[in-house]
């Protein structure tokens, strides 16, 4: 409770009603439709967020949720990447996962270990948007790689 996050890139504006912080809230969003306000939905865009833990602390894990229905043009992301920060300028590599589409699954739940045990205050998120959504809408003629968060969950 308290962390803000700050973010690189806007959510679509009908995708962001909840604001920012609702991916810190601690209230998951639905699992079977993407347009409650507690996702934050990217489209053809990465999603970068530093958040401020307030205090300086251990880091073991980050864990995510991802919406992912590929017919509607919604993608499990291909890469998470956790950078951590003593003074919100100077940050370093941490923990990370490279990720499969999910072409089955509606929700993906990351689990991101963080290998490297030193207290951060800040932690910076960079989700990269999928590498499969122009291979699966090659035959299409509108082409979207949206790309929804939920909760982010620092442990």
């Amino acid at each position: 409770a308290g962390k803000k996050i700050t973010l690189k890139y806007e959510p679509a504006p009908q995708y962001g009603t909840g604001g920012h912080d609702v991916i810190l809230n601690g209230i998951k969003a639905s699992d079977s439709r993407y347009s409650d306000s507690e996702w934050l939905g990217f489209l053809n865009s990465d999603f970068e967020g530093t958040i401020d833990l307030i205090t300086a602390d251990y880091i073991d894990n980050v864990k995510m949720r991802f919406y992912n229905y590929n017919r509607d043009g919604i993608f499990s992301p291909s890469e998470i990447e956790i950078y951590g920060s003593k003074d919100n300028s100077e940050f370093r590599l941490i923990g990370g996962m490279r990720l499969a589409n999910l072409a089955d699954s509606n929700i993906l739940d990351a689990n991101i270990r963080i290998f490297d045990q030193k207290r951060f205050r800040y932690l910076k998120i960079l989700v990269k948007k999928s590498s499969y959504a122009a291979e699966y809408q090659k035959n299409q003629t509108e082409k979207y790689n949206w790309l929804f968060v939920d909760e982010i969950v620092i442990e």
